[in-house]
């Protein structure tokens, strides 16, 4: 058992102010205190970075390989800084990562996913195959706002990433009681990259509509 912002360790103690930091815990609340000692946590969150890198570096070379230098400039320009940020924020956290964080870290990347794959769904359910010609030709009203949404969802998240994710990075460095927040940013880079890359491995059809 040990103090959420010290790490102090609280074994054997009532409830009651952290000797160390004055953070009040209770031997009956879990919610109070951590169980892990110290910074064990951050192996983990190492070896996460580790297969996150190997993942966004896989895809690269894929593809570079297979689809040109484009795709793959895309990942490296947002997995790098997002890697960076993963790693350089270990250090800096104080307690276990929040899974609610976590969680709210991976909402672009959900987003860009399910709206993406639905819409390939949807739209190959509807006109019974891919579209022969690139627009919204023969699109239903339904169809036509599953793409806005879609568009939304891919763009949107996109422009944030780029414009004020390191402006958010510059802000979390630079206001101390944050700084752990800078793990999240890697999190939130990192998966989209992925989530990004996931999307260029859909069918051939519904790729050469959404680029085009």
């Amino acid at each position: 058992m040990h103090c959420r912002d010290c790490q102090y360790d609280l074994s054997g103690l009532g409830a009651g102010p952290c000797p160390e930091c004055g953070r009040r815990f209770d031997p009956g609340d879990p919610a109070s205190f951590v169980t892990e000692r110290g910074f064990e946590h951050h192996r983990r969150q190492v070896w996460i970075g580790v297969a996150a890198a190997v993942l966004l570096a896989a895809m690269a070379i894929w593809f570079r390989t297979t689809s040109g230098f484009g795709l793959s400039y895309l990942l490296v320009v947002t997995g790098v800084p997002g890697l960076l940020a993963f790693f350089g924020g270990i250090p800096l956290l104080r307690r276990p990562l929040s899974p609610r964080l976590v969680a709210c870290s991976m909402i672009p990347a959900i987003l860009l996913v399910g709206a993406w794959y639905t819409l390939a769904i949807h739209m190959y359910l509807s006109l019974g195959g891919w579209p022969a010609n690139i627009g919204n030709a023969g699109f239903s009203s339904a169809l036509n706002i599953h793409v806005e949404i879609a568009q939304h969802c891919f763009w949107l998240p996109s422009l944030i990433l780029f414009v004020t994710w390191p402006i958010a990075v510059v802000v979390f460095a630079v206001v101390r009681r944050w700084r752990a927040g800078i793990h999240y940013l890697g999190i939130v880079a990192i998966v989209w990259a992925l989530a990004f890359g996931l999307t260029q491995l859909g069918p051939d059809g519904f790729l050469y509509w959404w680029w085009d």
